[in-house]
């Protein structure tokens, strides 16, 4: 909802959303004059025409991508994932290769202990996701 800011939100039904009145319940975000500022600006982005079909688009393109230089090395040994957060496992330690894509300038995280966690903003345009794909084959071309 924040688009990575931080921002919380609660929905309740009758009567639980009756007990909750102001001064019974209190939050690290709520109220927050910015965190909700940050929460509009990204659901008005989210219910945007053709945001979706973007995100879709993408995620095709990472996906292919990722299969290809599977197909094309012996480096990427699992790809999973759904839209456009995706894991990738390798031959690889987690740590070093994390290391060589930010020296190369992609950032990722990990997902448990070995997954290479690929979740880019859903905004993210096909050259971008490409300049992504060429920067994790290099890497690791680079990678022994």
């Amino acid at each position: 909802m924040g688009g990575g800011f931080p921002v919380g939100a609660m929905v309740a039904k009758h009567p639980y959303g009756d007990a909750i009145v102001v001064g019974t319940h209190g939050t690290t975000y709520g109220g927050n004059p910015l965190a909700c500022a940050v929460a509009a600006t990204v659901m008005n982005e989210i219910l945007s025409d053709g945001f979706l079909e973007n995100a879709q688009k993408v995620s095709k393109v990472l996906l292919d991508g990722l299969a290809k230089i599977q197909r094309d090395s012996n480096k990427i040994t699992d790809i999973r994932g759904k839209g456009l957060m995706i894991g990738v496992d390798t031959s690889f330690d987690i740590k070093e290769l994390l290391k060589a894509l930010q020296g190369n300038g992609l950032m990722a995280t990990q997902a448990g202990s070995s997954t290479l966690r690929l979740t880019p903003p859903l905004i993210l345009n096909e050259d971008q996701a490409k300049e992504a794909l060429d920067i994790i084959e290099k890497t690791l071309k680079e990678m022994q």
